[in-house]
């Protein structure tokens, strides 16, 4: 049984419940939520009513009323969890709109993430199926009445208000940190992309003779064009990734006094570099000779000797944002 806490026209508390399933009274609203999961390539995830249901085997989002002393953001959180077995963090939660009809305010969220639908979870006699469906695909099945129709409605009012991909590049010298503020950001559920990998770089011979490791320029450029909704980070630094700063929405450079950056790189057990009396020489001629450059091109600069959850808040301030700012010290 569901309690849902009462409002007037003006959303304001009536100070009284209700019981799902029950009458309302004439100026009696109640509180829903609806969530918009959107991948990395715009398609949406929809989920299908269980037979049994009012509207049943019709398309819609999850969603669901507000229990009494919960907020929506709350409910949008716990609806995914139980309606589909997707756990995501209020932070994650980006407000759309409010839709207000008859007898309830909805609250519209978007959680822009990377789906595998195999990890779903279905709730028994709620939800028979899953899928990701593009904006065209799901335009088609509107018009086909199997999305249910004040899903649709909702969807063509507040489509333009979704965020574009945003692409956020993290540079800076080996020891600042990039790896570990990558990681972070994974388990937070962005999407990450670490490019110091064989599927993303290569050893190449540049004309003046020296071998360099680099990026793919294709694979780079196929995963910048392609991603378009929510934030990608990319992390790296590579001769070759001036090129595609026209790409990214932000080149955030990581940076670190040189004691910090030899302390860092001397203790680290991930990553061999940076052990040998030659390779501690080098990290300090790149930062004396390479940093500047970076810093020169790059829109945000961050400390990153401060702790990795203030270094990480930082880039998420990023993510929520769809303006670049120049130079910019955060």
């Amino acid at each position: 049984m569901e309690i849902w806490d009462l409002y007037n026209e003006k959303r304001e508390s009536l100070v009284k419940t209700h019981e799902r399933g029950s009458e309302f009274s004439e100026g009696e609203y109640y509180l829903c939520t609806e969530v918009w999961v959107v991948n990395p390539e715009g398609k949406l995830l929809i989920t299908q009513r269980h037979p049994s249901k009012k509207l049943g085997e019709m398309w819609e989002f999850s969603g669901g009323g507000v229990l009494t002393d919960e907020t929506t953001s709350m409910a949008a959180v716990r609806g995914l969890q139980e309606e589909i077995g997707l756990q995501v963090e209020e932070r994650e939660l980006n407000f759309l709109a409010t839709y207000q009809a008859r007898n309830y305010f909805m609250d519209i969220f978007v959680v822009y993430r990377d789906i595998d639908l195999k990890s779903l979870k279905l709730q028994e006699k709620e939800v028979i199926d899953a899928k990701l469906v593009s904006p065209e695909d799901f335009q088609g099945m509107a018009e086909k009445g199997l999305i249910v129709k004040t899903v649709a409605r909702r969807y063509e009012l507040y489509k333009n208000k979704l965020k574009k991909g945003l692409r956020i590049l993290i540079t800076g010298m080996s020891g600042t940190g990039k790896s570990t503020v990558l990681e972070r950001l994974r388990e937070k559920g962005y999407r990450v992309v670490d490019t110091d990998s064989d599927e993303w770089s290569h050893w190449a011979t540049l004309p003046d003779g020296f071998n360099d490791w680099i990026w793919r320029e294709d694979a780079i450029s196929d995963l910048l064009t392609k991603h378009q909704y929510g934030a990608l980070f990319v992390a790296g630094c590579k001769t070759n990734q001036g090129k595609f700063y026209p790409l990214f929405d932000h080149v955030v450079l990581l940076s670190a006094p040189a004691p910090v950056i030899l302390e860092r790189v001397a203790s680290r057990d991930n990553n061999p570099y940076g052990k040998s009396p030659e390779e501690r020489e080098l990290i300090l001629r790149h930062l004396a000779e390479v940093e500047p450059l970076l810093r020169a091109r790059a829109t945000v600069e961050i400390d990153a000797s401060l702790p990795l959850e203030e270094v990480v808040s930082r880039l998420e301030q990023l993510a929520n944002s769809n303006i670049s700012e120049d130079n910019t010290h955060l």
